[in-house]
């Protein structure tokens, strides 16, 4: 039995320095959280004979790290439409699951292809606190 139940949260974020130092960068699933200061346009590439969506944005955590992120596909136009439609405020982005990806030697970041979620200025503890730092 228990008196209390501890308040735990199901999210641990990374900060970006310890992303980038990462070697497992294939094996590591990690949750991040970070306000969207940058985003390119949609763009459509071709993966292993499929087309799918691919959007570029850029996440800046409390230190003020820089880090790129990938998006794609079903997360593509959600998260484009949230960013392009507000209209004031800054944007708080919580990835759930995401994967590290080494490029010519650069660290970003990239939802997985089935387990990630991405929370937008929701009513999250970890966003709450993100936005009072």
């Amino acid at each position: 039995m228990c008196d209390q139940i501890p308040s735990i949260s199901r999210f641990s974020c990374y900060s970006f320095s310890e992303i980038s130092t990462q070697s497992n960068v294939g094996d590591v699933f990690f949750d991040i959280i970070g306000e969207v200061v940058g985003m390119s346009q949609i763009t459509e590439k071709d993966c292993s004979g499929q087309k799918s969506k691919m959007l570029d944005i850029q996440l800046k955590d409390l230190s003020d790290t820089i880090m790129e992120c990938t998006l794609w596909g079903n997360h593509v136009e959600d998260v484009y439409t949230y960013v392009t439609k507000k209209t004031a405020g800054p944007i708080i982005l919580l990835g759930s699951l995401m994967r590290i990806k080494k490029f010519n030697g650069k660290v970003s970041v990239q939802n997985s292809r089935f387990s990630t979620k991405f929370f937008l200025d929701g009513d999250l503890s970890e966003i709450a606190e993100f936005k009072k730092q």
